[in-house]
C-alpha cells in the first residue's frame, strides 16, 4: 500500500488527500460502520475521553509502547477535530475504531464541510511549524489520510 514520505506539512496533507482517493478509503454514514463508534462531545474534554476509549480498545491488541503511540495519535486527531472542525448534526464528533485482525483502523469524523489550512498554525510562532498532531500521526501511523467524500474524516491505521 502506498504511503506518504516524510515531507513538509503542506506536502503531507496533499499526499494524504491523494492517497485517500487512490486507496479508496470511504467512510460509511454514521451508524453503519462495522466496528465501534463513540460519539464524543464537541468540547475540550473530548481528547481525554478519546484517550481512555483508545487505551481500552487496544489494551490486548498491541504491545505497551505501540499502544501508547496509538493512544497519542487518537488524542491528537480528536483534539484537532475539536480545535479546527465543527460538530456533526448531533453536536458531537465521531471516533471510529475497528480491528480486522491485521490492522487497527481509526477515523475521527466531524461536521466541517472541508479541510482547511490555517497558515498561522502551519507556520507557527518563532519560525517553528505547528501541526504537531498531524506530524505525530504521519510519523507513527502505518498509513494515514484525509477523507472528504461527504464526511470530513482524518484517519490512520496501525498494523498489528
Amino acid at each position: 500500500m502506498p504511503t506518504c514520505p516524510s515531507l513538509s506539512p503542506v506536502r503531507i496533507f496533499s499526499c494524504w488527500a491523494k492517497l485517500s482517493t487512490q486507496t479508496g478509503l470511504r467512510l460509511p454514514p454514521s451508524g453503519t460502520y462495522q466496528g465501534m463508534e463513540h460519539r464524543l462531545p464537541y468540547a475540550p474534554t473530548a481528547p481525554g475521553m478519546a484517550r481512555k476509549l483508545a487505551a481500552d480498545f487496544v489494551s490486548d491488541l498491541l504491545p505497551a509502547a505501540r499502544s501508547d503511540e496509538f493512544v497519542l495519535m487518537v488524542s491528537e486527531i480528536v483534539g484537532n477535530a475539536v480545535r479546527h472542525g465543527n460538530p456533526e448534526a448531533d453536536g458531537r464528533i465521531g471516533l471510529r475504531l475497528r480491528d480486522d485482525d491485521s490492522v487497527i483502523q481509526v477515523a475521527v469524523v466531524d461536521g466541517a464541510p472541508r479541510f482547511t489550512f490555517d497558515r498561522l498554525n502551519l507556520e507557527g510562532t518563532n519560525g517553528r511549524p505547528h501541526f504537531g498532531g498531524l506530524r505525530i500521526v504521519d510519523e507513527l501511523a502505518d498509513r494515514s489520510g484525509l477523507s472528504l467524500d461527504g464526511l470530513k474524516a482524518v484517519w490512520f491505521e496501525v498494523d498489528r
